[in-house]
């Protein structure tokens, strides 16, 4: 399968990156992301951007396409965050996925990052559940013996069912528009498609006094229009390139507040 290639390029049998994307494939189905039904992505299309019957035919899809970055991808960002301002990751951050589909980026930043509490926000039903699922199958697999004889993989098992027990990594169901991710201090958001509504909301909280946010990596650069109100607080810091699921590679935006 092309997702399994990808998992595998230039992988590394002994790398942590390797284990992980190992762990990720056996509490998931490849492609559970892309089975939310057409009405449920209009559903979602709709609550974000609502739209005349012919704006809708010409728009199509935008909110709710579906896509992913790749493990490798979110290794490279991860990597760059932890040269922000020439500081690793540490205990008091706080990282979320927006729009975080099944929870897959969510999980690697658990088993990858000291971060204190990971995070991820889906509008969609269906893929939130494919989250809940694979954290129940990892509780599953924590009570068989299935995975003694693979140290690493027990490890990281017991590691992502501890953290979900202690409410360190958290999915929710949710609105990203509404301003619950105040305590986060570096963002990631897969939003190639995002409608300029959604964006704008999203830029309105992370700009906010009370927003703890350092960082903010987008898929979608953000543009003059969104940018203006925020003018000397909202700063490029850099775009890289991250390995994604609809072609090789894609730019990552990245964007740091100065507070």
């Amino acid at each position: 399968m092309w997702i399994e290639r990808r998992f595998q390029q230039g992988g590394d049998a002994n790398s942590e990156l390797h284990s992980v994307q190992q762990v990720i494939g056996k509490l998931y189905r490849w492609f559970d992301g892309y089975d939310a039904s057409e009405l449920e992505q209009l559903r979602l299309d709709e609550t974000v951007e609502k739209k005349s019957l012919m704006g809708r035919l010409f728009a199509g899809s935008d909110a709710s396409v579906y896509g992913e970055v790749l493990p490798e991808g979110i290794q490279c960002w991860i990597n760059h965050i932890n040269s922000f301002q020439k500081q690793k990751l540490q205990n008091d951050d706080v990282l979320y996925d927006l729009g975080c589909g099944t929870g897959k980026v969510v999980l690697q930043m658990c088993l990858t990052t000291p971060c204190g509490k990971v995070a991820g926000i889906e509008l969609s039903d269906s893929r939130y559940r494919h989250g809940l699922n694979a954290l129940s199958r990892a509780e599953a697999l924590l009570q068989t013996n299935d995975l003694k004889a693979d140290t690493q993989t027990f490890q990281y098992i017991k590691t992502l069912v501890g953290a979900n027990r202690k409410l360190r990594l958290q999915l929710y169901k949710g609105d990203i528009t509404k301003p619950v991710y105040m305590d986060g201090t570096h963002l990631f958001a897969a939003s190639t498609t995002w409608p300029v509504i959604l964006m704008k909301s999203v830029l309105k909280n992370l700009a906010s006094p009370k927003s703890s946010a350092k960082t903010f990596a987008t898929l979608r650069p953000l543009t003059q229009e969104e940018l203006e109100p925020y003018k000397g607080l909202v700063v490029k810091w850099k775009t890289i390139s991250v390995a994604v699921s609809w072609q090789d590679n894609a730019p990552l935006h990245i964007y740091h507040f100065q507070r």
